[in-house]
């Protein structure tokens, strides 16, 4: 047990704080166990250094390959972005020539119109024409 008796300092170098009861052997044997958990904690340093280093390299490949797939994918997206852009004017040329076609359709109908009513009005000319050759027969 450590005292001090008036103003001078204690040197607490070596101490060791022990619950009451705790015997100088006791204290020993606490700081023997101490000491083969460390040097166990030593001896298993290098191993789990190891097996860290390790999934750090498994996770760097993994991170390289998905670098990889992420590469090839925006590559196929570009290519895919031009096909789309292709399409797209393709798509327009159509579109103008189905409109164009419809229109050409509208203008044919509009002169087919024409000539019906046109026909209409010849055959109202024929028919007393006809009446009158059949009389004249």
């Amino acid at each position: 047990m450590l005292e001090s008796v008036g103003f001078e300092e204690v040197d607490l170098t070596d101490a060791v704080a022990a619950a009451e009861g705790v015997h100088a052997p006791e204290l020993a044997s606490a700081a023997s166990e101490r000491d083969r958990e460390r040097s166990l904690d030593v001896e298993r340093a290098p191993a789990e250094l190891a097996s860290a280093e390790q999934q750090v390299g498994d996770v760097a490949a993994e991170l390289a390959s998905l670098d990889g797939r992420i590469a090839r994918v925006a590559r196929r997206r570009e290519r895919l972005d031009v096909e789309l852009a292709e399409l797209r004017a393709q798509l327009q040329g159509v579109e103008r020539r189905i409109r164009a076609a419809l229109e050409e359709r509208r203008t044919r109908e509009r002169e087919c119109d024409r000539k019906r009513r046109a026909s209409a009005g010849a055959e109202r000319v024929a028919e007393p024409a006809r009446e009158r050759l059949d009389r004249l027969s």
